[in-house]
């Protein structure tokens, strides 16, 4: 013990004498590491072969944007379905449609849910719209007749459209089967039915159906998303050319005119897929977000509950001359056009007030909703719109023409919340403005020849431009 505390001492004052002897910092510094014990040197650990793997892997590189060049305001028909009807394990069948009158629909150019061959005799189905927009089903007042629709008698359902709200009549329960369709003008289903839904009820036009006074019956055909959400859907664009959908309808006499709808694409190929149905890698998902458009505003809509059937597209952003906003759009197949609100298109600096009345559009809108009535809208073309997948993919849609328009949804504690916006079917599909030049109808491309709407999974496929898309 005596030893070791002389040892110490030494050190101590060998420490001291070195310290003196170099005065300066660094001289201490080498005094200080000589007295150190010498530090033990660790031989690092060779990778392992997963690490080895991970090491030689390239980072993965930022997808490039898909960037689509324009749009025009209108897109070129709908998605079309076939739909048919049970009551008690039978088939409901329908009287045939009024020829006159459908064909004075067609001259109208009021294709939505028009199908000529309904008019050839009686049949156990119709022609509906898919439209994701809509939370239920509804049927026109010519489809209501002739199939002989029951109310419910007591049932009333407020309605809410891009045209406000209207008060409509609840169906009897039926059993739904769907078809998809070809997309054209006059077609019968040649695509096998499925069932859909057992307790399917569709909401019913208040007022009689009254032919010889108006040419277009009141409402529309749809099947809502309380289907859609169930299925897997092919949206085909590639069943019309260019050429096709430009041609017009030939006046020159009642004969040509008849031949003029025959060939008329009403719509894209609309095919339903297996459930297990799964895109390959060459499609961009862009997830979607079912929310209870109800109770937008209100606590308890952070988790979509299982019956929650409004699509939306979760931070879709449009910019317009450095100025950008961002908010949550409708994903809505039954919506020809696309639509923002007034917040966004102040945000984008294309409006500088609320008062509709100073607002300067680059041009005049308008649309007819569910309830039938016409809304005159404000429109401007603004730089880009885009919509990010997961995987960070950009879709970018550059000058695009869209409407100014609140659409609002009654709450329910009473108050109403207004949708950022609408993605409209002329983002997908081909589009036109109206203009006619020498060779027709100017019409713009279909951006996707074919993109894909997952119910189940809750996500739109599109593919990846000059790829083989998924089979």
């Amino acid at each position: 013990m005596n030893l070791l505390k002389i040892l110490g001492a030494v050190r101590r004052w060998a420490l001291l004498v070195c310290m003196v002897l170099f005065s300066s910092a660094s001289g201490a510094s080498r005094c200080l590491a000589a007295d150190s014990p010498p530090k033990r040197e660790i031989t690092p650990r060779p990778p392992t072969s997963r690490e080895f793997r991970d090491q030689r892997k390239p980072k993965p590189a930022t997808p490039a944007p898909i960037i689509i060049e324009g749009t025009m305001r209108h897109a070129m028909g709908y998605p079309r379905v076939f739909a048919r009807i049970f009551f008690n394990g039978q088939p409901v069948m329908g009287r045939p449609a009024q020829d006159v009158i459908q064909r004075a629909r067609a001259l109208d150019g009021n294709l939505m849910d028009l199908n000529l061959a309904a008019s050839s005799g009686p049949h156990s189905w119709w022609t509906a719209v898919l439209d994701t927009g809509a939370e239920s089903h509804s049927v026109n007042q010519d489809t209501a007749q002739r199939f002989g629709l029951r109310d419910a008698g007591d049932v009333l359902a407020v309605v809410t459209g891009v045209d406000g709200q209207g008060l409509k009549v609840m169906s009897w329960v039926y059993a739904l089967n769907l078809a998809g369709s070809n997309g054209h003008l006059s077609e019968e289903p040649n695509m096998p039915f499925g069932l859909v839904q057992q307790d399917a009820r569709f909401t019913l036009e208040l007022k009689a159906y009254q032919p010889m006074r108006k040419a277009e019956p009141e409402g529309a055909n749809l099947i809502g998303m309380s289907a859609i959400r169930q299925l897997a859907v092919e949206i085909d664009n590639g069943n019309a050319t260019v050429a096709m959908l430009s041609e017009s309808f030939d006046m020159s006499s009642a004969r040509a005119f008849e031949e003029s709808l025959r060939g008329k694409v009403a719509g894209p190929r609309v095919r339903f897929l297996p459930p297990a149905f799964r895109p390959t890698n060459e499609v961009v998902r862009i997830p979607l977000r079912y929310l209870n458009a109800r109770r937008m505003v209100t606590p308890g809509n952070e988790i979509a509950p299982v019956a929650a059937t409004s699509p939306f597209v979760m931070g879709v952003r449009g910019g317009q001359v450095g100025k950008t906003a961002i908010g949550n759009f409708l994903f809505d197949t039954g919506a020809s056009q696309t639509i923002i609100s007034r917040r966004v298109a102040y945000q984008l600096g294309l409006i500088a007030n609320a008062n509709p009345a100073n607002d300067k559009p680059e041009f005049q809108g308008g649309f007819t909703g569910i309830n039938d009535r016409e809304i005159s809208a404000a429109g401007f073309t603004i730089d880009t719109l885009e919509m990010l997948s997961p995987g960070g993919q950009i879709i970018t849609w550059r000058n695009v023409p869209l409407l100014v328009h609140d659409v609002a949804m009654q709450q329910a504690d009473g108050t109403m919340a207004v949708h950022d916006g609408i993605l409209g079917n002329n983002l997908f599909m081909a589009s036109s403005n109206g203009e006619l030049t020498e060779r027709g109808l100017k019409v713009n491309p279909p951006p996707f020849e074919r993109y894909w709407i997952h119910g189940p999974l809750g996500e739109i496929w599109f593919q990846r431009p000059a790829i083989k898309p998924a089979e």
